[in-house]
């Protein structure tokens, strides 16, 4: 099942307009209801005193329609209800998926680990991410659930996580757990994760308005006057301890039914997007048998899903299975049956769950197995590496944001040409800066003294040394693993505290600019690194749809086509026909190349960043003509797929290894 990157992006887009309208609907719905129970309460109250032959009523008359009232009411309906959505929404915006992993009680799982266990889910982790193009999401572990689940979060693929259950890691085998971290990217790929976020602080803030019925509820006994007390007019103060108790468990009645429609928004939105990720897990590992295999232990009943975090009904949506033991009614299920689910999968499915479940193979056998498979996989690599790859235009296209097979064999075999000794390294914040260092140190002996200058008085003296140990253990790795090694440093580098980023930023941009030059190693480097950590750190904020048109966007794609063409080709008429060839695919009319002096890297990046605020629309169409441009003579070089990786990685639409 292919589905478009680009209109995925789209649909999650409209998803979250409708989503929007249904939240304006819910709120309006509540606060017609809370008039009402307004109006009811006077009439009752007013009957009240009349009965008891009250003279002076505090409580004054009021008809039907009464705009004082409603004014009122809406104020104070938005500020409760729009306060708690924006209140967790802003939780959950401080820190993306990983606010959401450390709700659900998810201890980050360490890229150094030594447990067997969490070694192999990261390898997992970091193969599905390198194959699918985005950057290797950090994996968070629910240490106290023995059910079977995962999720993932986040409002970017940047900072995305993967969370797993405890069981989920122990109880799966390596298929199965590769379709359920399939399943996950899916999710990951198809921009479900903003939406699902958003879903929470909505639900939230409906939930908000029971709350604070149940509440007045409680509490109204302290007004009920039951003690004959008194008001300081002399009035019985019952009436208003009435009114409180009915007020009360007419907003706790409301509030339910907000998050009645509330739920069933979200069951709708979140069912289908479900079908769509088991899909997608089948597509991209082959393997129906997978995803299929950890949904039916899913169902073995001495297993099942179940999280134990409280918060674990209000991120419902965002689990594989349902997180929660008993739901009475289905029409509030945020996924399809399981049998449904893997009947779709395994049409022999004979609907019977596992009665017991044993641990899984261990890693050392997978370690094994792969060391074995090594000579195949090194050789692969070089052969990948060593010549140029013949690939069109919309086989290209279409590899991006999609999960493929063929990709993870690929991401398999260079991250198994990466030595041991280089891999710790990418797992320590130390060894990964040295990393990052080493791959930037020039082979010119001038311009490596004066970097290693820089250096040993930037950082301290045992870094230093580790710098040019790096230096030795990197010559003979092949550069089509050199990026694979940098994904797999990048949640590492997450790691570092605010201030010691700062400090590997500067240093790095001070390596790349030494020799007053950027070359494309280094560009791609600084694109797919320095950009995704600034977001992370907060540094800079994530690009903002301002685009709509090809038109509005035409002038920096052109400086990018146009570097695209020089790149590839040796001579002017060469690349003035491949720029023609991309400019084909947004106009008819004709365009003059710009001169090369123009297509410098500052002008490449900076109109790289405009493009980056495009929609996904205008995206698509822009991204189609630079590969056209780049497979414009049928051939795609190392050096021109890595710049493609990176302009797409630049603009939000990942692209796997070109392999």
């Amino acid at each position: 099942m292919t589905t478009n990157f680009f209109s995925q992006q789209d649909r999650a887009r409209r998803k979250t307009k409708w989503l929007v309208f249904y939240y304006i609907l819910a709120v309006v719905l509540t606060i017609t209801a809370v008039y009402a129970l307004f109006l009811g309460i006077f009439v009752a109250a007013e009957n009240y005193q009349t009965s008891a032959d009250m003279v002076q009523s505090p409580i004054p008359a009021v008809g039907v329609f009464n705009l004082p009232l409603l004014f009122f009411v809406t104020l104070g309906v938005v500020l409760v209800i729009g306060g708690g959505t924006l209140f967790k929404t802003r939780e959950l915006s401080s820190g993306g998926g990983k606010t959401v992993a450390e709700l659900l009680g998810g201890t980050k799982v360490l890229p150094n680990t030594a447990d067997p266990a969490e070694k192999r889910l990261l390898n997992v982790v970091e193969e599905t991410a390198i194959a699918s193009g985005v950057p290797v999401p950090a994996v968070y572990l629910l240490h106290h659930d023995r059910g079977i689940n995962a999720f993932a979060a986040g409002f970017s693929e940047n900072e995305a996580v993967i969370g797993v259950t405890q069981g989920t890691m122990e109880l799966l085998d390596r298929d199965e757990l590769q379709g359920v971290i399939a399943h996950e990217f899916s999710h990951i790929l198809n921009g479900d994760m903003r939406l699902n976020i958003r879903l929470i602080g909505v639900l939230f803030g409906l939930q908000v308005v029971a709350w604070l019925g149940w509440l007045l509820f409680r509490y109204s006994y302290l007004f009920t006057g039951s003690r004959g007390s008194r008001d300081r007019n002399g009035n019985s103060s019952a009436p208003l301890g009435l009114a409180m108790m009915f007020f009360g468990l007419g907003l706790a009645v409301i509030g339910a039914i907000g998050v009645f429609f509330g739920s069933l928004i979200k069951a709708a939105i979140s069912r289908q997007r479900e079908f769509l990720a088991d899909a997608s897990a089948v597509q991209f590992t082959r393997n129906p048998q997978g995803i299929a295999g950890a949904l039916k232990k899913i169902g073995t009943a001495a297993i099942g899903s179940a999280v134990s975090s409280v918060h674990a009904v209000e991120a419902s949506h965002l689990f594989i299975s349902i997180p929660i033991r008993f739901q009475l009614f289905n029409l509030f299920s945020t996924h399809p049956p399981l049998a449904e689910r893997i009947k779709r999968i395994d049409p022999s499915f004979d609907g019977k769950f596992p009665q017991t479940l044993n641990r899984a193979v261990d890693y050392y056998e997978h370690k094994r197995n792969l060391e074995q498979q090594q000579p195949r996989q090194a050789a692969f690599s070089r052969a990948l590496s060593s010549q140029p790859m013949t690939v069109t235009a919309t086989v290209m296209l279409d590899s991006i944001g999609q999960l493929d097979l063929t990709k993870l064999s690929v991401a398999r075999d260079l991250l198994a040409e990466i030595p041991d000794s280089l891999r710790q390294k990418a797992y320590d914040t130390d060894g990964a800066q040295t990393l990052v260092y080493a791959l930037l140190t020039a082979e010119e002996p001038e311009v490596r003294r004066v970097q290693w200058d820089y250096l040993s008085q930037k950082t301290v003296p045992a870094l230093f040394c580790l710098v040019r140990e790096t230096m030795d253990a990197l010559k003979p790795l092949p550069v089509s693993s050199r990026f694979p090694l940098l994904e797999i440093v990048f949640p590492t580098l997450k790691t570092l505290t605010a201030d010691h980023y700062r400090l590997f930023r500067e240093n790095v941009i001070f390596l790349v600019n030494a020799d007053h030059t950027i070359d494309l190693f280094e560009y791609t480097l600084q694109a797919k690194l320095l950009r995704e950590l600034d977001i992370h750190f907060g540094l800079s904020k994530p690009p903002v749809v301002k685009y709509h048109s090809v038109q509005a966007v035409l002038p920096q794609q052109s400086v990018v086509l146009s570097y695209l063409a020089y790149l590839g080709h040796n001579t002017l008429e060469e690349a003035d026909q491949a720029y023609q060839l991309g400019l084909g695919v947004l106009m008819k009319k004709p365009r003059n190349i710009l001169p090369q002096s123009e297509c410098t890297a500052t002008a490449f990046d900076a109109a790289l960043r405009q493009l980056s605020c495009a929609s996904p629309a205008v995206k698509q169409k822009v991204i189609q003509s630079f590969v056209t441009c780049v497979a414009a003579d049928g051939k795609v070089t190392l050096k021109e797929g890595e710049i493609l990786r990176a302009i797409t990685a630049m603009l939000g639409c990942p692209m796997p290894p070109l392999g």
